[in-house]
C-alpha cells in the first residue's frame, strides 16, 4: 500500500514539473515574440583525474608451465601427490611397475657374466661432459646458473631487507585509542585462537598418524615373519625330499653286508650255471621280498592311510597311496619265487639248507629295516608338506592384515594433511591478521606510502629476476638434454665397451627414470596418471602431470593491430580480475608478439591479432587462479585534478576557437551564453578545459554549438 501511496506522489510530481515547463513555455512565447525557448540540457565541470589507456583482456597463466612425462612406458605402481599439492624440484611425482625390467637386468648381468666380460665401463668424453654438467646444474655451479641465481639471492635478499624495514617502521606506529587498531587487535586475537583451535586438532591427527604408523609398521614385521617362516618350512620340505632321494642307508650297512656274505657262503659248492641260475632266481627274490616287505611296512602307516584318504592332493604331489591288492599281489610274487628256489636247492645237503636259511633271514631283517627307514622319510616329508600348507595360510592372513594397516593408514594420512593444511591456513591467517594491526599502527602516511612502494618495487624486482633464473634453467636444461644425446650416441658407437655391457648400463639408467620426479617447485595443476595404466594411455598425451608456479602469474591475450601499436613494452599496467570483484593487481607488459598471430600454415590468420603478455606481481597468498579472465589496462598518459567536461560540452565558433555555453539569467528569462576556453589534456571520455570563468561544479550545456548567442533556453530540470 505505501508503495503505491509514493507512485501516486512520483505521478504528481512529474505532472506538476511538465506543467510548470509549458507555463514557462507560454510566458516565454508572449516576452520573445514567435519564436519558443529552446529546451537544454546541462552538467557540472567536475573536477578529476584524466587518463589515456589501452584496455586488453585475457587468460591469467603461470610464468611456468613444466609438462612431466616418462620416458619409460612400464604400467604405474604408485602416485605420490594429488592436483593442488605443492613440490620442489626432486620430490617423487609416481613410480613405475621395473619388475620387467629389473628382470631384464638380472639376465644381462648373467650374461655378462657368463661370458667373462669385462666389467669395468669406460666413460667416454661425451658422458663426462654430461655428467659433469648434470653435476653442475644440481648443485647450483653451472657459469649460465650461478650469475642468474646470485641476482635472485640479491633481489630476495632486497626483497627480505624491504619487508624488514616495512615491518619494522609500521610496529613502531599506533596507540591503543584507535578504533581501527582496537579492531584489528581483536582480530588478531580471534586468529590466534582459531590457530590454537586448529593446532589441537592437528596434533590430535598426528598422534592418529603416529599411532597407525606403529601398527603399520608392527604389521609388516609380522607380515616379513610370516615369509621368513613360509621360507625355511619350504626348505626343511625340499630337504626332506632330497634325504629321502640321496639316502644311503648308512645304518643299515651291517645288515646289507650280511646279506652279502651269506650269499656267498650259500652259492659255494654249486656248478656255475647252477650259480649262474640260482644267483639270478636269488636275486629277483631279495627283489621282490624288499618290494613286499616295504609295501608291507607303507600299507600299514599313517602316511599310507593320509594318501588313501585323499588321492588327489598326494597326486599333484606325485605320490600314489599303497592298496592291499599290491601287498598280496607282491606277496604272491615273492613266495612263487621262493618255491622256485625250494625246488632248486632240494638236492643239497643239510648244510646248505642252514646257509640259506641264514642267507633268507639275513634278507628280511635288512628288508624290514629299509621299509622302516623309508617310512620314516614319509613321515618327515608329510609333516614338512603340513607345515608348508600352515605357513602359506597364515602368510594370506598376515598379508590382508598388513594391507588392511596401510589402507588405514593413508586414510589416517590424509585425514592429518587435510589438518595440516586448515591449520596452515589458519597459520597464514593469524600472520595476515598481524600485519593487518601493524599497517594500522602506522600514523606517518608518506612515509608508509615510501615504505609499502619500495617493497612493491622489490617484489616486481625479485619476480623479474625469478623469470630470468627460470630462463637460463630452461636453457640449462636444454643444453643438459644435447649433451644427454650425445652421450647416448657415443655410447652406442663406441668400441671401447663391449655392446652387452653398453646395454646393461642402458638399463640401468632406464630403471633410474622409473622414478618420476618433479623437474622445477611449484603446484601440481592437472594429474594425468592413473595407476596400473602405462603412461601411453594417460588422456594428458604425453604428460603425466603439469606443474606451474600459482604464485607466478602473468596475463596472456590478444589483441588487434590497433592496440598492439599502442602499447609498450615494460609499460606499467593495472589489472583486475572480474571474478573477485575486479580486484586490482599491478603488473608489466614483458612481451608483445613482433608479428601477427598466423595459422597452421604460417600466415597470417587475416585477424591481424597480436600475442600480449604481461606479469602479474603480488598475487601470492590471494585468490587469483591460473585459467581466470582478467582485464589490463596500460595508462599512456595522465593528469590529475583537472577541471574537465566531456567532449559534447565543447563546440567550436567560425574561427575555429573553443567554447562552452551556460544559461544565463536575464529579465526576459535565461539565454544561451558562450564562454572561450582553451582545450588541455584530452583524454578518451574527457577533456580538460582552462578558463578564469569556468570553476568547479558551474553548469555547461550539452551541445552547445545548437544555441547562438542569447538565444533563449529553458533548463530541463537535472
Amino acid at each position: 500500500m505505501e508503495d503505491k501511496k509514493k507512485k501516486k506522489k512520483k505521478v504528481i510530481i512529474f505532472v506538476a514539473i511538465l506543467a510548470a515547463i509549458v507555463i514557462a513555455a507560454v510566458v516565454l512565447i508572449s516576452i520573445f515574440g514567435k519564436k519558443p525557448a529552446e529546451m537544454v540540457s546541462t552538467v557540472e565541470v567536475e573536477t578529476r583525474d584524466l587518463e589515456n589507456s589501452v584496455s586488453f583482456s585475457g587468460t591469467v597463466e603461470s610464468k611456468v608451465f613444466q609438462k612431466v612425462a616418462s620416458a619409460e612406458d612400464a604400467s604405474i605402481l604408485a602416485i605420490n601427490v594429488k592436483e593442488g599439492d605443492k613440490v620442489k624440484k626432486g620430490d617423487v611425482l609416481a613410480t613405475l611397475n621395473t619388475k620387467d625390467l629389473e628382470n631384464e637386468i638380472a639376465q644381462q648381468k648373467a650374461t655378462i657374466e657368463e661370458s667373462g666380460i669385462k666389467t669395468d665401463y669406460t666413460v667416454s668424453d661425451a658422458e663426462k661432459k654430461y655428467e659433469e654438467a648434470k653435476r653442475q646444474i644440481d648443485e647450483g655451479t653451472y657459469s649460465e646458473l650461478l650469475s642468474a641465481k646470485t641476482a635472485l639471492d640479491n633481489a630476495k635478499t632486497a626483497l627480505d631487507n624491504a619487508q624488514v624495514n616495512y615491518d619494522t617502521a609500521i610496529g613502531k606506529q599506533g596507540t591503543n585509542r584507535d578504533d581501527t587498531l582496537v579492531t584489528a587487535q581483536k582480530a588478531v586475537e580471534t586468529a590466534q585462537q582459531a590457530l590454537n583451535d586448529a593446532k589441537r586438532t592437528v596434533d590430535t591427527s598426528k598422534n592418529s598418524l603416529d599411532k597407525q604408523s606403529k601398527s603399520l609398521q608392527t604389521s609388516k614385521k609380522n607380515y616379513e615373519e610370516k615369509q621368513r617362516l613360509l621360507k625355511n618350512a619350504q626348505d626343511d620340505l625340499a630337504t626332506a625330499r632330497r634325504e629321502k632321494e640321496n639316502e644311503d642307508y648308512s645304518s643299515i650297512i651291517t645288515q646289507k653286508r650280511t646279506v652279502e656274505s651269506t650269499r656267498e657262503a650259500y652259492e659255494d659248492g654249486l656248478s656255475e650255471k647252477e650259480k649262474r641260475i640260482l644267483k639270478a632266481d636269488e636275486k629277483s627274490y631279495e627283489e621282490l621280498r624288499e618290494k613286499y616287505y616295504y609295501l608291507a611296512q607303507t600299507f600299514e602307516s599313517a602316511h599310507n592311510r593320509s594318501v588313501l584318504a585323499d588321492p588327489d592332493f598326494w597326486k599333484e604331489h606325485k605320490e600314489e597311496p599303497v592298496t592291499s591288492d599290491q601287498v598280496k599281489e607282491a606277496k604272491k610274487k615273492f613266495e612263487e619265487m621262493k618255491n622256485t628256489i625250494d625246488d632248486l636247492t632240494k638236492e643239497y645237503d643239510d648244510k646248505k639248507k642252514q646257509q640259506k636259511e641264514k642267507y633268507y633271514n639275513a634278507v628280511e631283517d635288512y628288508a624290514i629295516a629299509k621299509a622302516k627307514i623309508d617310512i620314516n622319510h614319509d613321515k618327515n616329508i608329510l609333516s614338512a608338506i603340513r607345515t608348508v600348507q600352515t605357513n602359506e595360510a597364515s602368510l594370506e592372513t598376515e598379508k590382508l592384515s598388513y594391507d588392511s594397516a596401510k589402507i588405514s593408514y593413508e586414510s589416517v594420512k590424509i585425514q592429518y594433511d587435510q589438518d595440516k593444511e586448515h591449520y596452515d591456513n589458519k597459520k597464514l591467517a593469524l600472520e595476515e591478521a598481524k600485519t593487518a594491526l601493524s599497517l594500522v599502527s602506522l600514523n606517518n602516511k608518506d612515509a608508509a606510502v615510501k615504505l609499502q612502494q619500495e617493497l612493491s618495487d622489490k617484489k616486481i624486482a625479485y619476480a623479474q629476476a625469478q623469470e630470468k633464473y627460470n630462463v637460463a634453467l630452461d636453457n640449462a636444461n636444454s643444453s643438459l638434454a644435447s649433451l644427454k644425446a650425445e652421450a647416448d650416441k657415443q655410447r652406442v658407437l663406441s668400441n671401447t665397451n663391449d655392446p652387452a655391457l653398453v646395454k646393461l648400463r642402458t638399463l640401468e639408467e632406464r630403471l633410474e627414470k622409473c622414478v618420476i620426479t618433479a623437474p622445477c617447485d611449484g603446484t601440481v595443476t592437472k594429474v594425468y596418471a592413473v595407476l596400473g595404466q602405462k603412461p601411453s594411455s594417460a588422456q594428458g598425451g604425453s604428460a603425466l602431470f603439469i606443474i606451474e608456479d600459482t604464485d607466478n602469474l602473468r596475463l596472456s591475450c590478444v589483441v588487434n593491430e590497433y592496440n598492439a601499436a599502442s602499447l609498450t613494452s615494460d609499460a606499467d599496467v593495472v589489472i583486475t580480475v572480474p571474478a573477485l570483484d575486479s580486484k586490482t593487481y599491478k603488473g608489466k607488459i614483458t612481451t608483445i608478439a613482433p608479428a601477427a598471430v598466423k595459422n597452421s600454415e604460417g600466415k597470417s590468420d587475416g585477424a591481424y591479432n597480436f600475442e600480449v603478455s604481461s606479469d602479474i606481481y603480488e598475487t601470492s597468498d590471494t585468490a587469483v587462479r591460473i585459467g581466470m579472465s582478467a582485464k589490463g589496462k596500460m595508462i599512456s598518459s595522465s593528469k590529475d585534478n583537472a577541471l574537465s567536461v566531456s567532449y559534447d560540452c565543447i563546440g567550436t565558433d567560425e574561427n575555429g576557437k573553443s567554447f562552452v555555453a551556460v544559461a544565463q539569467t536575464t529579465p526576459k528569462g535565461s539565454v544561451a551564453h558562450r564562454i572561450p576556453v582553451e582545450r588541455g589534456f584530452e583524454s578518451d571520455a574527457f577533456v580538460e578545459i582552462i578558463s578564469a570563468e569556468i570553476t568547479d561544479g558551474t553548469k555547461v550545456i550539452i551541445n552547445p554549438e545548437n544555441y547562438t548567442e542569447g538565444q533563449a533556453i529553458l533548463v530541463m530540470p537535472d
